[in-house]
């Protein structure tokens, strides 16, 4: 994860393209998902990688072809995208890792292009001056070895030479020469070559042979280095399969085969990636253009990390955000919203970790400012809502009480109960998606947004315990559901479902979270199967009586965003 406080990736966080990156750096780049298919557009940079193939009938550009699909990898922040020319697909897989250049190493994105098809192709990786969010600009290119540079740099490394070369004005200039055109007519060159253009339109394309199996290895950004330096990086399988690790720590829901369980893993992969890239987002004083404030923004995706346990990511959150407190007791964002809730939500996730006693102390005036704020009526404005508001309050009461702080416990407690007599319960799931976003999308926002709605579904507090299942599909009715981790201010939240006929069973269990005694003993419910029962205890199980499930047809009601 990358530093709360430093310059996030620009647009990054809240682009439609996938984001990929490492667990340390956060966000390297942007894959496109719609204009300019599969290009590769790396943080901080002004230009884009583009890659076609030269099959037997002519250059397969996938922004124009009908047979591009991408997906993410075993629900990891690795991107394949595939293309299917005459013999079969070329798949192009995109991750971010850590890779040695020369003598030293550092984080940076790694594509693998693999030929599946059954005839070989060429490929041509291609440089532009264009950017997701907008254009850029490239003065020169040089193209030598293994290599290409970029106005002095080398920023994309072979694994093996580069056998043909193009350089001219970009595509899109009608003044100048075209690359694909040029790539089409075979009017290329044998590197090395260079080329210039004072108005940043250079265009350049480097192209080596794709035999049929072959799988060809490109390093892109990271370390810049000489054009002679050897470099080495861990395959991309290994990346899905650390990245698997990562998200096996976080809490899961799994509803049997739906594609529930894909899209939640992937929007835990989404929050590990670009939670704090978020966060530092809503810091900034230049802050995009959104659709929500810095305030809800931030609050959204502490949340999502408190609830799916990643809690280790919180700490620098709550930092940041406890050192925006202004003498008023706002949390002061870059949108000039207020921070509050969010702060809650990121130090809950703290004094609930395992790093709770490094950081107790910088932490609890912070909270009892915040919670005396919004026992005042102030902070849950800018469209966090009193739900969250509510949810972040309870949230932080077990740590406060391990910290030795009841009296800021108590105000806290005093606090969400009047806030929830306003809304009916702090973990209202309504206006969350239909289906799961995750599986959809590759906006990480959206996935983040999914992620805080699914735990809030699964596990949610309610005055005297927690409430299971709030609300039902019914594709649901039959299929086994299995919720491990997801936390409530009781700690967290473990069930199963299994089905006897008609007849729901349920097993429970909840850890209690520190600073929490076996008394009082929490009730648990499951409004969206069976509204008259209520259980009792940290652990146990139930069979429930025949689900009567009254949910609107999600095609109906696609539009609103809720079920009804």
């Amino acid at each position: 994860m990358s530093a709360v406080g430093s310059d996030p990736p620009s647009a990054a966080t809240g682009s439609t393209g996938a984001l990929v990156g490492t667990i340390d750096s956060g966000v390297l780049a942007i894959v496109d998902t719609v204009g300019a298919i599969g290009a590769i557009a790396p943080v901080g940079e002004r230009w884009t990688l583009d890659w076609w193939i030269g099959a037997e009938d002519r250059w397969h550009r996938l922004s124009t072809e009908v047979t591009t699909r991408q997906r993410l990898i075993e629900a990891s922040p690795v991107v394949e995208t595939a293309v299917r020319v005459p013999g079969g697909d070329v798949l192009a897989r995109v991750g971010g890792v850590v890779a040695s250049v020369g003598v030293g190493s550092a984080p940076s994105v790694l594509l693998e292009v693999e030929n599946v098809s059954a005839v070989p192709v060429a490929l041509a990786l291609v440089v532009r001056p264009e950017r997701v969010d907008g254009s850029g600009r490239v003065v020169s290119v040089r193209i030598i070895g293994s290599t290409l540079e970029i106005d002095g740099r080398v920023v994309l490394r072979f694994d093996r030479p580069i056998a043909r070369a193009v350089i001219g004005r970009s595509v899109s200039d009608p003044g100048g020469s075209s690359v694909a055109e040029r790539l089409a007519d075979g009017d290329d060159s044998v590197p090395p070559v260079a080329g210039e253009d004072r108005d940043g339109r250079i265009e350049a394309a480097a192209v080596v042979a794709l035999p049929h199996g072959v799988t060809v290895r490109a390093l892109v950004g990271g370390m810049h280095g000489d054009s002679t330096d050897s470099w080495s990086a861990p395959g991309l399988s290994e990346v899905v399969a650390g990245w698997g690790t990562h998200v096996a720590g976080l809490a899961s829901v799994e509803l049997g085969g739906t594609e529930w369980t894909t899209a939640y893993r992937s929007a835990g992969s989404a929050l590990l990636l670009a939670g704090t890239d978020m966060i530092a987002e809503c810091l900034q004083r230049r802050r995009r253009e959104s659709e929500d404030s810095g305030a809800a923004r931030a609050a959204m995706v502490s949340a999502a990390a408190y609830r799916c346990g990643a809690h280790d990511l919180l700490a620098p959150v709550a930092r940041a955000l406890a050192g925006q407190q202004r003498i008023g007791g706002s949390c002061r964002l870059g949108d000039r919203s207020d921070g509050s809730v969010a702060m809650l939500w990121s130090a809950a996730g703290v004094l609930n970790g395992p790093a709770a006693s490094a950081h107790v102390d910088e932490l609890v005036a912070p909270i009892a400012v915040a919670v005396r704020r919004l026992r005042r009526g102030h902070g849950a404005d800018a469209g966090v809502g009193t739900s969250a508001a509510a949810g972040a309050l309870r949230a932080v009461v077990p740590g406060l009480l391990a910290a030795g702080q009841p009296e800021v416990a108590a105000d806290a407690v005093s606090a969400a109960q009047d806030l929830v007599a306003d809304v009916g319960a702090s973990g209202s799931t309504s206006g969350g998606p239909v289906v799961p976003v995750g599986s959809r999308s590759f906006d990480a926002v959206a996935m983040v947004r999914f992620l805080t709605w699914a735990s809030a579904l699964a596990a949610s507090d309610s005055p005297d315990g927690v409430d299971l299942l709030s609300e039902v599909s019914p594709e649901w009715l039959g299929i086994p559901i299995d919720v491990r981790g997801v936390w409530t201010a009781w700690g967290p939240v473990s069930w199963s479902l299994r089905w006897h006929g008609e007849r729901p069973a349920l097993l429970w269990e909840i850890e209690p979270a520190a600073g929490l005694g076996e008394d009082p003993v929490p009730s648990v419910r499951v409004p969206g199967l069976d509204p008259s029962w209520r259980g009792v205890g940290w652990s146990g199980e139930a069979l429930l009586r025949p689900a009567l499930v009254s949910v609107s047809d999600p095609d109906e009601d696609a539009g609103s965003g809720s079920f009804s």
